[in-house]
């Protein structure tokens, strides 16, 4: 599929999720800018208090509005776990369209691990995952842990890179490792 027609099915679903959400980007091959699109990503960080009610109602409302979609018959569920859904987006007539995949940053994640790892290429992913490794890092979870098994906090990719030591590594040169 081409960038431009799976960019703009990316940004409806963001509208539609946005409502549950604190924070909703587009990731993977979309956000590097691919001229063709195999799929869709997109990482989801849910609201913890949505009109008063506490705890994971963000999460809650996310489901719900994917089951509403898949009862419209607008998206057939493949995978549907608590961190992790891909569905297929669908016309009303139930023709395939293009795979997504939704990450959901849920504690302990960190927003800035998720996002840069989802964004890749695979490539730079496993870079990133192994570049200070024989420093002692790792990650799990979703989260940067230190030599000493600190979890480091990392709400942005700026804060990930800048833990790293690597700086910012803008999206555009990803594709370089």
């Amino acid at each position: 599929m081409k960038l431009l027609e799976a960019g703009k099915m990316a940004a409806q679903l963001i509208r539609l999720l946005e409502p549950c959400c604190e924070k909703i980007e587009i990731a993977g091959s979309i956000r590097r800018q691919k001229k063709e699109v195999k799929d869709i990503e997109i990482v989801v960080l849910p609201k913890d208090k949505i009109g008063g009610y506490a705890g994971r109602e963000g999460e809650r409302m996310l489901s719900k509005k994917l089951a509403f979609l898949e009862d419209k018959s607008r998206i057939r569920m493949i995978k549907n776990g608590e961190k992790y859904k891909q569905f297929m987006l669908t016309k009303r007539d139930g023709k395939e369209l293009i795979s997504v995949d939704l990450f959901i940053v849920t504690p302990p994640a960190q927003w800035g691990v998720i996002y840069a790892i989802r964004t890749g290429p695979a490539s730079f992913s496993k870079w990133l995952v192994s570049y200070r490794k024989p420093q002692g890092y790792k990650f799990k979870d979703g989260v940067l842990i230190n030599p000493i098994g600190e979890k480091l906090t990392t709400p942005t990719e700026k804060s990930l890179f800048n833990t790293l030591g690597t700086g910012f590594i803008p999206v555009e040169k990803r594709n370089e490792y």
